[in-house]
């Protein structure tokens, strides 16, 4: 509990400092310090550091596109990049990262060490690279995905969720609470799926080297 406490402390210090910050300059260096953070969290708990270009690439790219999209035409916000929107809308993308890229990269290397003999005989029947991976790829996505998909489907059913109970705490109207709690839930769930595909299309290009299937550790 004190570790807890420190480490919600020490996250209050670093984001007064950021809103104290020149803007735009306080976001951005906000933000791209949480990516950094959890792509290193990723490729620690992944076992394999050499992937921390590829899992902070993959958060990068699906970061941009989900928060942009979100800020510009679903918030639309007078200032976009104020770090009160920016930073609110990375932290909620970024909360489950860490577990479903470590989740999918984890399923994504078994599947293909388990399957070599299989992906080998693809190439040597004259499949690409591509071919030869993509049912495999999509049995690590399916199974990386499940535990995302199973509590999406559970939200709102059982418990009040945290930042609809917030909003209520707030004195927001329950209605309302509820949409913009339907937002998040619905670009978490995008920006995970984004994710966990960029790592495995990232992961595939990794497992291959001149069209022959590399000897995974």
């Amino acid at each position: 509990m004190a570790r807890v406490i420190i480490q919600v402390l020490m996250l209050g210090v670093f984001l007064t400092l950021v809103f104290q910050a020149p803007q735009p300059l306080g976001g951005l260096v906000g933000s791209s310090l949480l990516l950094l953070a959890v792509s290193i969290l990723a490729s620690n708990r992944l076992g394999h550091r050499q992937f921390l270009p590829l899992l902070l690439g993959s958060l990068l790219l699906s970061t941009i596109l989900v928060t942009g999209y979100v800020q510009l035409l679903v918030i639309q916000p007078p200032v976009w990049y104020r770090p009160q929107y920016v930073l609110a809308l990375v932290g909620m993308l970024l909360a489950g990262s860490p577990a479903i890229m470590v989740g999918v990269g984890q399923q994504f290397l078994r599947v293909v060490k388990q399957e070599t003999e299989a992906i080998e005989t693809h190439l040597s029947l004259g499949a690409t690279a591509s071919q030869a991976i993509r049912p495999y790829s999509r049995i690590a996505l399916q199974q990386g995905l499940r535990p995302v998909i199973q509590s999406t489907a559970l939200t709102g059913l059982i418990t009040i969720p945290a930042m609809m109970a917030g909003l209520i705490l707030a004195g927001v109207s329950p209605l309302l609470a509820a949409a913009y709690q339907i937002v998040v839930v619905l670009m978490v769930l995008v920006h995970q799926i984004l994710t966990a595909i960029l790592v495995v299309q990232g992961l595939t290009h990794y497992v291959f080297h001149q069209h022959q299937l590399r000897e995974i550790p």
